[in-house]
């Protein structure tokens, strides 16, 4: 269970943290899905489109970098 301080910080518990490799330094990104918040590690998603999941070490996913490519 978290909550949220009246500063209007979360704050993620340990196990989690840990699990999904989130440090200070790792940029989050939340969203809202059917009534729920939603919060996902930036370096796991399309920069671009926000669904789906990068390329190695690109901020784009593959259908993204082939619309990319295609504009060039």
């Amino acid at each position: 269970m978290a909550r949220i301080d009246r500063l209007g910080r979360l704050v993620i518990p340990m196990n989690y943290r840990k699990e999904l490799k989130i440090d200070e330094n790792t940029d989050l990104k939340f969203s809202t899905e059917n009534g729920n918040i939603v919060i996902k590690k930036i370096e796991d998603i399309c920069r671009i489109c926000d669904v789906e999941k990068c390329l190695n070490d690109l901020p784009v996913c593959e259908i993204c970098a082939d619309r990319i490519k295609n504009k060039l």
